[in-house]
Order: structure tokens, then C-alpha cells, then sequence
């Protein structure tokens, strides 16, 4: 309509009368690791969701906020998937990503809290950790 033709002539020229918000509030704090995942065991997929965890943790003490609930998400090497479809060798190639979450029953920042929710979303997924591409 005439509202929108409006809009975008000015915008075509420079103009825009929106308010400017130079950075806008931070919804969602993570961190996820998608190269050279590899694992031989339940102990090193273990460790590594602690250490991800822990990263979590201090990127929410960094940006002074607390998690209410936590998503994660798995990527799982599909079978059978041709080694051409990976950057390198230790790319996570074609991967079927697997998205669970939790809503906490308080508020935290703390990385043993974090990590044992994860850790619970991890195994009942049950994957084999050397299928496991990312995390």
C-alpha cells in the first residue's frame, strides 16, 4: 500500500525515522562446539559437556544474568553420510541436529547446576559418543 511504498522510497534514499538501538538486550547466552567433536567414551562426552557447561557459566557471570532454562542441542553423524560432505577430516559433516530443553526451577549461573541438566539431555538421547559431532 501507500504506507510501505512510502517506507521503502525513503529507505532507497538514506531515510529511516526508526529509533536506533545500538545493541539490543542480550535474550540468550551459549556456546556450542561443532569442530573436531569426537569421542571414544561416555566419560569424555561427559567431561566435555562439563567444560562447555563451565563456559556457559562464566559467559552468564560475564553478561550478570541468570539461566531459567537450558536448550542444548547434539548434532549425531548420519550413518553412511560420504566423507566428501565434511570440511576436513574433522568436520562434523552431514548431521542429524537433536534439540532438547529444560526449564530450570530456579534461577542459576552455576556450571554443576548447567552441566547436570545437559548431561541428563545427553543420555537420554542416547547416543553413541563416537557419533556424536557437536554439541
Amino acid at each position: 500500500g501507500d504506507k510501505t511504498g512510502e517506507m521503502l522510497y525513503d529507505y532507497a534514499r538514506g531515510i529511516d525515522g526508526r529509533k536506533w538501538e545500538p545493541r539490543p538486550v542480550r535474550k540468550s547466552v551459549g556456546a556450542q562446539v561443532t569442530w573436531g567433536v569426537r569421542f571414544d567414551d561416555e566419560a569424555q562426552l561427559m567431561r566435555f559437556v562439563h567444560q562447555l557447561a563451565g563456559e556457559v557459566s562464566t559467559r552468564l557471570q560475564a553478561a550478570k544474568v541468570k539461566a531459567r532454562s537450558v536448550q542444548m542441542t547434539l548434532l549425531r553423524a548420519v550413518k553412511n553420510a560420504p566423507d566428501s560432505a565434511r570440511k576436513g577430516h574433522m568436520g562434523h559433516g552431514i548431521c542429524d541436529h537433536m534439540t532438547r530443553s529444560v526449564t530450570l526451577s530456579c534461577f542459576t549461573d552455576d556450571a554443576k547446576v548447567l552441566a547436570r541438566e545437559v548431561s541428563k539431555m545427553v543420555l537420554d538421547l542416547k547416543v553413541a559418543p563416537p557419533e556424536v559431532r557437536g554439541l
